[in-house]
This record gives C-alpha cells, structure tokens and sequence, in this order.
C-alpha cells in the first residue's frame, strides 16, 4: 500500500484489487512476533480479513522501530505518529497458494508451539496457519524447541 495516500479505506481496497488482478499470491513468506502477530495483525479479539490498516502493539513497535525509542522520553508524540500501519490481512495471507514461515529465538517457541499445536484463536494469529493446506516453517532450534512434530 501507499503509505502516502490521503485515504485508507480506497487504498486497502486497491492494494487488494492489485493482488486480485495479479492472480494471488503464490507465495506468502512470513515472521511472527513473539506475541503470535504475523505481517502487522497483532493479537485480539478479532482479526479483518483482508488488507487494513492495523494499530501496532507496544512490543511490536518497539521492535519495529528501535531508533525512534530512545526518543519517546522527550517526544511522546512519536509513538503517536507511528502508531498504525498498512497490513496484509489474515485472509489474504491465508488465499496464498503457499506460506513459507521464518522463526528464530528462544522467545518465539511459546508462540509457535501454540500456533501449531494449540486452539485458532485470535489471541495468537499465526495460528490461523493451521487452516491452510501447504505451509512450511523454518526455525533454528530455539524457535523450535516447544514445537514437536509427528507424523
């Protein structure tokens, strides 16, 4: 998306008419937070389908934006400023012919084991992978170590 455009709403729906018209997704590669959130949908009670634009949580912000936080101090305003962004949809990632899901760390194992093991629920959106036919994780082995696959 166009993060200069003047409104929001025209330009997720374009954004999505471009995804559309290119004939999908084939392949849709991923982080997840350590807080389960995938592109920028971020854990909630509810998650929009399609392209929106989201309110970014602390930590993911934090994580996103590592010069801007030792200036909140003394500019509060900045956490403001930044505080949405333009995000791919749990449902369009989910219409990508594949996921390709890259993790790494000790403080992503919680989340992944659940989103791979545990209940779809909003409250850890990577785990509305488990709904998709052909999705593939790559972790090192800290981001692994909860996750134990069997066939």
């Amino acid at each position: 998306p166009n993060p200069q455009a003047t409104d929001a709403g025209a330009e997720v729906r374009r954004y999505e008419g471009l995804i559309d018209a290119s004939g999908g997704i084939d392949l849709a590669i991923l982080g997840v937070g350590a807080n389960g959130h995938l592109a920028f949908n971020e854990p909630g009670d509810t998650l929009t389908g399609p392209t929106h634009v989201a309110a970014l949580a602390d930590d993911t912000w934090l994580r996103n934006f590592p010069s801007l936080a030792p200036r909140l101090k003394d500019e509060p305003e900045l956490r403001a400023r930044y505080s949405t962004a333009y995000t791919v949809g749990i449902g369009t990632i989910l219409r990508a012919r594949k996921i390709l899901v890259l993790a790494s760390g000790m403080a992503k194992a919680s989340i992944l084991a659940s989103a791979v093991r545990g209940a779809i629920t909003p409250r850890n959106p990577a785990s509305f992978l488990q709904l998709h036919p052909d999705v593939t994780f790559i972790l090192d082995e800290a981001a692994g170590s909860w996750v134990h696959y069997t066939a």
